[in-house]
């Protein structure tokens, strides 16, 4: 790992506590995604420099943009794999109250057909990432509302949790 990493790294953990209570005090609402890549029964998981908890590629949604647009800039972004937003499905949505403003993610999904993409992180904002089994991702400290969604969606799938 290199100093300007390092840096990024020092940057977005100083950051991202107060990123929530600034949107609060403003009264706006969170609007992300969740992209989940279905790739032979596991599923791409990552893990973020700034946070305690595993989660699935994702970001905030842009203005203008549609929540599969914003999956497909996201998953190029955070771990190197293009999809077309087009390719993308709106599965789920996870919605979190809170006063004066409200956490929205959707979930978009994608199965991966043929072999398992290349995946490349920044060292930076994403520290790691890898397909694991539903299984294996349940068993690590998940964003909230991750776990719910992923027990229903591995079992759809026929697979273990």
């Amino acid at each position: 790992m290199n100093v300007i990493n390092i840096g990024y790294r020092l940057a977005y953990n100083a950051v991202h506590p107060f990123v929530k209570p600034v949107w609060w005090l403003l009264g706006k609402d969170l609007i992300g995604v969740y992209v989940v890549v279905w790739h032979d029964g596991r599923v791409l998981a990552i893990k973020n420099s700034y946070k305690r908890e595993y989660c699935l590629p994702g970001g905030m949604v842009d203005a203008g943009e549609s929540p599969t647009e914003a999956g497909a800039r996201e998953l190029r972004e955070e771990v190197g794999v293009h999809v077309q937003a087009s390719d993308l499905q709106h599965v789920h949505d996870i919605v979190q109250k809170g006063g004066r403003s409200a956490d929205h993610a959707y979930v978009v999904s994608v199965d991966w057909p043929g072999p398992q993409p290349e995946l490349v992180i920044d060292g930076r904002e994403v520290v790691w990432a890898d397909f694991i089994s539903p299984q294996e991702l349940l068993a690590r400290p998940l964003a909230p509302g991750l776990e719910a969604f992923l027990i229903d969606a591995a079992k759809a799938r026929g697979l273990p949790v």
